[in-house]
């Protein structure tokens, strides 16, 4: 079966059965920490794709970190483990937080800006954002110093550019006459 679709149907199981439970939004908290835990730990990455380590090596690896969470996030990774599926997890777990955005009305809004944003300027922009739409936001700030100054935000496929390094290729385009 495709990646994708495994991943799709074990997020929808995940946001079920923590609905189920009154816990989705704690499952969503929780699951932002683990992907985090995963991306920034390239040992815990490796071993998690690596199919020549036993099933028992990486449960022990995942166990450890699954302690910090709760009883409904544990048994969803060793689910994973027991199930071979542990390769899906991250993807599992981006899935259902996206499934949970949707379903509770959130818009994610990935923001990059050239320094990192002071606590005024991040709600100027979050201001500024949640004037163009009428649902909550969930913002994700970036730092990308090629910007030169300013921000880009990306909200549902559409991006507006508000950054120096944008308004340079536009002025070089219309110089160009492209």
């Amino acid at each position: 079966m495709d990646s994708g679709r495994v991943s799709a149907r074990y997020a929808n199981a995940l946001l079920n059965w923590a609905i189920d439970n009154n816990c989705a939004s704690n499952v969503y908290s929780e699951a932002l920490r683990l992907i985090s835990i995963i991306d920034g730990n390239p040992e815990v990455k490796s071993i998690l794709a690596n199919n020549t380590i036993p099933i028992d090596k990486k449960q022990q690896v995942l166990v450890h970190f699954a302690k910090e969470f709760t009883p409904l996030l544990s048994r969803f990774v060793q689910l994973l483990i027991k199930m071979q599926r542990i390769q899906s997890l991250k993807n599992s777990l981006l899935m259902y937080m996206k499934y949970y955005r949707h379903k509770n009305g959130i818009v994610l809004a990935e923001v990059a800006c050239a320094h990192e944003p002071s606590e005024d300027l991040k709600k100027t922009i979050e201001s500024f954002i949640a004037g163009q739409y009428d649902k909550s936001l969930e913002l994700n700030f970036k730092v990308e110093p090629s910007l030169i100054g300013g921000f880009v935000f990306t909200i549902d496929n559409k991006q507006v550019d508000k950054s120096i390094k944008g308004d340079l290729k536009r002025v070089e385009k219309l110089l160009l006459g492209h």
